[in-house]
């Protein structure tokens, strides 16, 4: 298999791997929105994050043992750090935001995302992630769109879902895949 077919080989893992799981959740609410996106792509519909926004982003990772000085540095220019797409995760009329890593916020076989739900008080991260990928599921808990990320490996491919906790979200399921040469 060469690397131009591993690709499809994603697309239909997360294809039978989203059905089945679809299939064992309790209840699942519906929505209209699906959101599926790489650390190889731009998001679809890229937006300029709000200052607040960027602001809860510096101090969540600033706190972390990783990213602190990157930032530091980089501060004036967060363009240089995020790259971003809106969310609608509780409610249609509430705007949150799923947030990629730039290099250095970023890892060399995958990327860092951040969940971040904007309220009018302040906003807050809500989810912090590794994988290739990430997408909003269509099943709710406490009211939120539950989200999964996968970070292939050459060995093993990481599925993770994570579910809302009513404060943020907390990883729900881990399950490695071996990886079929």
């Amino acid at each position: 298999m060469g690397p131009a077919t591993r690709p499809l080989l994603i697309v239909a893992f997360l294809a039978v791997s989203l059905g089945s799981f679809a299939a064992q959740t309790d209840k699942p609410q519906p929505t209209q929105e699906e959101i599926y996106i790489s650390k190889a792509e731009n998001f679809e519909h890229p937006v300029t994050l709000p200052r607040d926004v960027v602001e809860a982003l510096i101090e969540y990772v600033s706190d972390g043992p990783y990213f602190g000085d990157y930032v530091k540095r980089l501060r004036m220019d967060p363009d240089r750090l995020f790259f971003a797409t809106e969310a609608h995760l509780a409610k249609p009329n509430e705007v949150d935001f799923i947030v990629g890593g730039i290099a250095p916020l970023c890892a060399a076989n995958g990327g860092f995302f951040w969940v971040v739900r904007s309220t009018p008080k302040k906003p807050k991260v809500i989810l912090f992630a590794a994988g290739n990928y990430i997408e909003v599921l269509d099943t709710k808990t406490h009211g939120y769109r539950d989200i999964r990320t996968i970070w292939p490996g050459q060995w093993q491919t990481r599925d993770d879902v994570y579910h809302f906790n009513g404060n943020e979200y907390k990883l729900r399921k881990e399950k490695w895949v071996e990886n079929n040469p």
